[in-house]
């Protein structure tokens, strides 16, 4: 018996949307066989990482998508072009949305702060048709783009580059963080990530940027990432450079302030930002622009 041409990798706690998946992915793939490993987490509630290295090892085929269940392909035959992609020795890990750069700051896989280094190619409950409409219009002529970050609610990867990095159960024992790190450490080891424009694909959630979200990102960051980053496919200059890390590391201070995390979670982040103004200007711009516009708001709440 052949082995199949790719194993998708799927962490569950509902069995309906297994198996809508499941059938799914057999039916839409085309010529293609696909294995589908599916862990059952309600009972064990293992973190996301440690599902997906387990159901890793255990994959027949030496390509792997790591997939969430809530997801839907919506064409058909898709999966010939994606695995001559990952026959290419140069590629990483291939996803449908993206970013072409990453600074040093705590983030996402996104560029909060750089719209236009965004990729995507997804439908959801939460991003009208117009908007991948466009998307696909502008990569009509580059199915493939080429990215540093990848969205972990779907991921092609070779399984010896799998195999060469690991998702990080150390220190990603939950379900967040898992995505942007595997895909910073492919690019750091000098494989190309990419966004596949071709098939459409639903995705049936917007992801949870919750107090375990803020935990992990900045957990990961500071243990792996910054050692890493910055990292971006086209040359971006210095002053930019300083002036997006500034926007990220504020925007993500401030979801930290109006979050429920611990204290000492939060001066460790506070902490990060006043260093960093010691260096980078644009990080005590980021700070005055911030206090007028408590003081705007204070003095407009007490009229």
């Amino acid at each position: 018996m052949s082995k199949p041409a790719l194993s998708a990798i799927i962490c569950s706690i509902n069995p309906h949307e297994f198996k809508r998946i499941e059938s799914n992915l057999k039916e839409t793939a085309g010529r293609s066989s696909v294995e589908v490993l599916g862990f059952d987490n309600r009972e064990l509630k293992w973190g996301i990482c440690k599902v997906y290295n387990h159901l890793a090892s255990k994959a027949q085929s030496d390509k792997l998508l790591f997939i969430h269940e809530d997801v839907i392909f919506k064409s058909y035959g898709w999966a010939d072009e994606v695995l001559e992609k990952l026959d290419d020795p140069s590629t990483g890990v291939i996803g449908f949305a993206g970013s072409t750069y990453k600074t040093r700051a705590y983030s996402g896989w996104y560029i909060a702060s750089k719209p236009e280094a965004m990729r995507g190619n997804v439908l959801s409950n939460y991003k009208p048709q117009s908007i991948l409409s466009e998307e696909k219009q502008m990569a009509s002529k580059k199915p493939f783009d080429e990215v540093i970050t990848i969205d972990g609610f779907a991921m092609f990867v070779r399984k010896n580059v799998w195999s060469a990095i690991k998702f990080n159960e150390e220190a990603l024992p939950g379900f967040h963080g898992y995505d942007i790190d595997f895909s910073v450490s492919t690019t750091h080891m000098g494989f190309r990530n990419y966004v596949w424009f071709v098939p459409d694909i639903m995705h049936y959630s917007n992801g949870r940027h919750d107090e375990h979200w803020l935990e992990h990102t900045i957990n990961v960051h500071d243990a792996k990432l910054h050692k890493m980053l910055p990292l971006s496919v086209h040359h971006v200059k210095f002053s930019d450079r300083m002036m997006m890390e500034a926007k990220e590391d504020y925007f993500f201070l401030a979801r930290v302030k109006n979050s429920l995390l611990p204290s000492d979670i939060k001066i460790r982040v506070w902490r990060r930002f006043l260093v960093k103004t010691l260096y980078n200007p644009f990080y005590l711009m980021m700070m005055s622009k911030g206090l007028i516009q408590s003081v705007i708001g204070h003095r407009h709440l007490s009229r």
